[in-house]
């Protein structure tokens, strides 16, 4: 958009489209899923959508984009997912989502270190641009300490398989977390 190779027409008329199909959707599920937690987590999910990247709020360029988006991707969807096929008891599998969100907040953040001098530029309020690549690359770091302490706090609870296979990829995050602490964002 911004170069002119597509007019900003068709990203509106795009945006409308999808946003009608969303609607469609959402009243085809709230309708085969009946009851009020159906629709506040559609409606919640369409909102924050609405919210990432619209004006007036247009949250992805405020600093709130990632915490939003790990919120959102990690949260609220696979909420709606299990409730919609089933699921009892939608905060405790909130709870067990925590780490998931914590790993989907330091990926935003670490997707936007290389951006953050562009950003800058367009006024695009990143983590990154706000706190500066060193301190967002830090924050990135304590999200993945966290996740991974959430998972072994949760260990007694959940059994020793699930939390093995959970920290099979602590190794990654050791390595990611080196990387960031060197100043690799």
């Amino acid at each position: 958009l911004p170069a002119g190779s597509l007019p900003r027409s068709a990203a509106l008329y795009a945006a409308i489209v999808m946003g009608v199909v969303a609607l469609g959707a959402s009243a085809a599920l709230a309708i085969n899923v009946p009851g009020p937690l159906t629709l506040g987590l559609l409606a919640l999910a369409m909102a924050l959508a609405l919210g990432y990247s619209a004006p007036p709020l247009s949250l992805h360029s405020r600093g709130l984009g990632e915490v939003l988006g790990a919120v959102l991707l990690a949260v609220i969807t696979p909420l709606v997912g299990y409730h919609l096929q089933g699921g009892a008891g939608p905060e405790a599998t909130a709870t067990l989502l925590l780490p998931l969100a914590l790993l989907q907040f330091a990926m935003l953040i670490i997707v936007s270190l290389p951006d953050a001098p562009y950003d800058a530029v367009a006024a695009k309020r990143t983590l990154a641009v706000r706190l500066g690549v060193p301190r967002a690359s830090a924050l990135a770091l304590a999200s993945y300490v966290g996740a991974y302490g959430l998972v072994a706090s949760m260990a007694p609870a959940l059994g020793g398989l699930w939390t093995a296979a959970d920290l099979v990829w602590l190794p990654l995050g050791v390595r990611q977390g080196l990387d960031l602490g060197g100043g690799a964002g």
